[in-house]
């Protein structure tokens, strides 16, 4: 830290490291601090950039070149799109009330925490320089010379579930983050819901869905780009769950994976697949490959070792008389399918969910009337159990019992019991 280029302004208390200490707040030039490349609010986004620079980063050797200028003009590109509605109320503070908290930084000048108010400072001082003169020195403290990656990492969670007007993570966002810690400091998911202050079952769920969306994303060749798929945060938490049960059965995990990834790919065409049809494809799935079976689209079935000898009229009876057998046959099959054979399959895993959950809907519907008066035998059980002649009104209760046994002879009557 050059000491030329500061000045101290009184001091801040700092908790790390389990301990609270006083930090003197020192004026840095803006021009001198440094953006922090795994800062967990636009990671994921980062983590794009990186894949698409052609082998020429990683994230290590980001971290390293971390004051390189393409790098520090990067991570302000990443923010200037990631930071959206709640960063135009941070704005709108920073303008009326000025700096009031110090940014928090390593040595290096890298930020910790506050990455968002140095962009939207950096922002305000390029649209007015006069106006806004004073973002030209921002007030800082520094954590301790020998903090460790890990100490930051714990320092920034806090700090952020701590801060009252913030911008909010997204969801992939917070799971990205929660993975992290988890995998690094090598966390239980009850530890990492209690550091995020959620429920255990949240934070598996959030971690699920970005596994899940993540594995879609390398599916079609997109990895990171999290941003496309921001909406569909419900869809990869379902998915993850019908699959969960499927866990001792890898081809029937595959088959659902690939129908449910066709599901996401053309969610316009028929909006309520990610809604309805979607958790209902692991209840009928034996249903769905006898279907695919039975009614599937004939093609010409391609495998290794046909060479030469491929008989074009092989059809899809071809495959599944053939070796593998049950779910890995139809896999093999669906994967095979292209284009309008694709959607036809697709309308026919349609036709079976629609058709098994009317049936389910009959089903219930002829079971209510036995279901409900199992109920009402449960109510009369336990008002017997509970009744006390000294409490109650005897009399009032002669006439519902009254009213029943008029009812019940009705009924048996409606029924053709004697």
């Amino acid at each position: 830290m050059s000491t030329s280029l500061t000045a101290y302004y009184n001091s801040q208390p700092l908790k790390f490291r389990g301990a609270i200490r006083s930090c003197p707040i020192v004026s840095v030039p803006i021009q001198d601090i440094l953006y922090r490349a795994n800062n967990h609010r636009f990671q994921v986004a980062v983590q794009e950039w990186v894949e698409n620079s052609d082998g020429q980063y990683t994230m290590d050797t980001l971290k390293q070149d971390i004051a390189r200028p393409e790098v520090q003009a990067m991570i302000h590109q990443v923010l200037q799109a990631s930071v959206g509605e709640d960063g135009e109320a941070l704005k709108i503070k920073l303008i009326n009330e000025k700096q009031t908290t110090p940014l928090v930084l390593t040595v290096g000048n890298v930020v910790v925490n506050g990455n968002t108010r140095l962009f939207i400072m950096r922002l305000l001082l390029a649209i007015d320089p006069i106006k806004y003169a004073h973002f030209a020195n921002v007030r800082c403290i520094y954590l301790p010379d020998d903090a460790t990656e890990e100490e930051i990492d714990e320092y920034e969670i806090e700090e952020q579930l701590a801060e009252e007007v913030k911008v909010e993570y997204l969801w992939y966002e917070t799971a990205n983050w929660m993975l992290e810690w988890k995998t690094q400091s090598n966390k239980t998911d009850q530890q990492v819901a209690d550091k995020f202050r959620t429920g255990k079952s949240e934070a598996k769920k959030l971690m699920n869905a970005y596994s899940e969306a993540d594995l879609y994303l390398r599916h079609i060749n997109k990895p990171f780009q999290f941003k496309s798929i921001e909406n569909k945060r419900t869809a990869f938490e379902t998915l993850s769950e019908v699959k969960g049960k499927f866990a001792a059965d890898p081809a029937k995990q595959k088959l659902i994976e690939k129908i449910a990834y066709y599901y996401i790919e053309n969610e316009d065409a028929v909006p309520e697949r990610l809604f309805v049809y979607f958790k209902r494809i692991g209840s009928y799935i034996d249903t769905i490959e006898k279907s695919l079976i039975e009614h599937g689209p004939q093609i010409e079935v391609v495998t290794p070792n046909e060479g030469n000898n491929h008989n074009p009229d092989s059809d899809i009876e071809d495959l599944f008389c053939s070796e593998p057998q049950g779910t890995e046959a139809v896999l093999d099959y669906f994967t095979q399918l292209e284009g309008g054979n694709r959607k036809e399959a697709i309308e026919i895993v349609d036709r079976v969910i629609e058709h098994e959950t009317d049936k389910e809907k009959e089903k219930q519907r002829k079971a209510k009337p036995l279901m409900k008066l199992q109920q009402g035998l449960d109510a009369i059980q336990e008002s017997y159990v509970h009744f006390n002649n000294k409490e109650q009104d005897a009399k009032k209760f002669a006439q519902v019992i009254a009213r029943i046994e008029r009812t019940l002879t009705d009924f048996k009557t409606k029924v053709g019991v004697q």
